[in-house]
């Protein structure tokens, strides 16, 4: 959907230039920083999320389960 949005100009220059460091469009990047300001996951993977810890407020990447030291020692003694 288009829309249209007024930002100030040095915010739009930092967007512009983010979004060609990424070779992406501005409304590209303006969406996934949307998805991470409303806690979306735009992966669709149950096992990944961004959150923002309570106690810092710095987001968090959260990729799939914690591990026990018994799987880490069982994957270091595997052949």
């Amino acid at each position: 959907m288009r829309t249209t949005i007024d930002l100030p100009t040095a915010k739009h220059r930092q967007l512009r230039a983010i979004a060609a460091k990424r070779a992406i469009s501005l409304g590209q990047l303006v969406a996934e920083l949307t998805d991470v300001a409303l806690g979306i996951n735009p992966t669709n993977d149950a096992e990944t999320t961004l959150e923002r810890s309570p106690v810092t407020g710095f987001l968090t990447l959260k990729l799939g389960r914690p591990i026990s030291s018994e799987e880490v020692a069982a994957l270091l003694d595997a052949p």
